[in-house]
């Protein structure tokens, strides 16, 4: 379950829903979000009422608070920083939690932790290839007959169109059937997913970083440009005014 509660005032507004909606769940549960409290149960020097309204919440239902104290803030800014992010679980073991440092254009800094106990398991479409009723969906398409295009929004608008019977087509004329994919057995694996999300973090700070260099460059060029036209505007009218001034 994913919550956030907006800041500000004495009480959580969300705690009027997200506690009836969380303890109606059975089996492994989790919790995560900014929900904006303040408790010195998880970090940080400051206890507010809406802290005080959540500790109390987990206290008496039981739930485990997945924060580990002594780690960064999860909320920083020129305003400051605090830790009001949580994640809160029912039997679902949470290990190697911690606040991620890598910049991610947010206040609010990334999360990672890991679940223990859970199948490794996943769901994915499979095509049957052999089954396929090529016939059929070539007969389907070949019955459409676009219009004659004048304007852009009308080739876009027919390309969406195309699109949309392609994908009944095949809906139709390929069948597929969902099946359990035993991650364990597979060359992908939670680790590479992992290295997988870093290196785009890493590719997006390297094509800011780029991006941030070419206006850089064009913000100095621009500056030269601006003082060599004030320069020249200015001599030309002290010539024209009095040569010797």
């Amino acid at each position: 379950m994913n919550v956030y509660d907006v800041p500000g005032g004495k009480r959580n507004l969300g705690l009027d829903t997200i506690p009836r909606i969380f303890d109606g769940w059975e089996g492994r549960k989790i919790l995560v979000g900014d929900m904006n409290v303040k408790n010195k149960a998880w970090d940080g020097n400051t206890t507010d009422e809406r802290g005080k309204d959540v500790l109390e919440w987990v206290m008496e239902r039981g739930y485990m608070v997945g924060n580990d104290c002594g780690t960064p803030a999860t909320f920083f800014s020129t305003r400051g920083e605090s830790w009001v992010d949580l994640t809160i679980s029912e039997n679902a073991q949470v290990n190697e939690w911690k606040v991620c440092m890598e910049e991610i254009m947010s206040d609010d800094r990334m999360i990672d932790f890991c679940l223990m106990g859970l199948p490794k398991m996943r769901r994915a479409v499979v095509t049957n290839v052999r089954g396929n009723n090529w016939d059929g969906l070539e007969r389907m398409m070949s019955e459409y007959h676009p219009r004659r295009l004048n304007t852009k929004e009308e080739i876009e608008r027919e390309a969406t169109m195309l699109q949309e019977r392609l994908r009944e087509a095949c809906m139709k004329f390929i069948p597929s059937s969902e099946k359990v994919m035993d991650m364990e057995g597979e060359r992908w694996n939670v680790e590479l997913e992992s290295l997988r999300r870093q290196r785009s973090l890493r590719l997006e700070r390297r094509r800011r970083k780029e991006e941030y260099r070419r206006e850089r460059s064009r913000y100095k060029r621009m500056i030269r440009i601006a003082r060599v036209t004030f320069l020249r505007e200015r001599v030309e009218r002290i010539q024209d005014e009095n040569p010797w001034d």
